[in-house]
């Protein structure tokens, strides 16, 4: 049960208006949404992306899963990049990054080793930027 303050601070920041699953995740390009059955054991790090904090809870990202390989291309909105907030700080590249570090954290978690990289994958990115790929450790 959650306490008054912490029902406050919910409310201020917008928490209870996360986007739903099928509007941040996909299975191999933008047209078709990954289901949670299809993420499988990815299934909870992508629900911590999901729940993961967003400046004024614009969730700007988008993660296309590669079924083959078990990666993950992360993505943010092209219209929210150089989204101004103070001079020379883009709110939703820090969203970014948390969305980043909530998967990294819950894939070591669950003992799932990977590591980033940087390869843009050729996938109509239907108005979103490119930031990363997460792929996991050849062993796993």
């Amino acid at each position: 049960k959650r306490s008054l303050v912490d029902g406050i601070f919910r409310f201020f920041a917008g928490s209870q208006y996360r986007k739903p699953w099928d509007r941040l995740f996909f299975n191999s390009d933008f047209d078709r949404p990954l289901t949670r059955s299809e993420a499988r054991r990815f299934e909870l790090p992508l629900e911590c992306v999901r729940i993961a904090p967003s400046a004024r809870n614009r969730q700007p990202w988008a993660i296309i899963m590669n079924p083959t390989e078990s990666s993950f291309h992360f993505y943010m909105e092209k219209s929210l990049i150089q989204e101004p907030w103070y001079p020379g700080i883009s709110m939703s590249r820090v969203d970014m990054g948390i969305a980043l570090l909530h998967f990294d954290l819950s894939t070591k978690e669950l003992g799932i080793e990977g590591r980033w990289t940087v390869s843009e994958p050729k996938i109509d990115t239907a108005g979103h930027v490119y930031i990363a790929t997460w792929q996991p450790d050849e062993d796993e």
